[in-house]
């Protein structure tokens, strides 16, 4: 049991240092969004991308969202229980799905690339990949002790 502690401890760890990169990235946008201003950006991509049609969903900036599932991923990692370990799984995959899909059409269909939302897509992934390996740690259910703990007569 100390190892899977350590281990448990680790991608923690890990999952907070990556939030950082992230939520920095999706703050920063949202900022430069709502400020109506241009992010900082070599080429230009970015004040494009910002202003696209996908760059909103019902009104709302993904950044804005992006913002919100990396608060949640980030308290997850402070919370006992197997439920925050799924709900992170939950935020990170779909975040991370819904990066890539917004990464695709920044760079093929619009054909621009921002940095500040490469970042986020990359922390994003990574956060799947960290916040499932955690869920997937989570304890099996095994049938004879859940037998024994039922009193089954069968098992007496």
């Amino acid at each position: 049991m100390h190892s899977v502690d350590r281990t448990d401890r680790l991608l923690r760890l890990l999952i907070r240092l990556v939030v950082l990169p992230g939520f920095t990235a999706a703050t920063y946008l949202t900022y430069t969004k709502l400020a109506h201003i241009d992010p900082v950006c070599s080429d230009g991509g970015c004040a494009v991308i910002q202003v696209s049609r996908w760059s909103e969903v019902f009104g709302i900036p993904v950044t804005l969202l992006g913002m919100i599932t990396y608060v949640i991923i980030f308290a997850s990692t402070f919370i006992a229980g197997d439920l925050p370990k799924l709900v992170a799984a939950f935020f990170a995959t779909t975040g991370a799905a819904f990066s890539l899909w917004l990464q695709y059409q920044a760079l093929f269909v619009m054909e621009h690339f921002c940095p500040w939302c490469f970042t986020s897509a990359v922390c994003m992934n990574l956060l799947a990949i960290l916040t499932i390996w955690r869920a997937l740690r989570l304890p099996k259910f095994d049938e004879t002790a859940g037998a024994d703990d039922l009193g089954d007569p069968a098992t007496a």
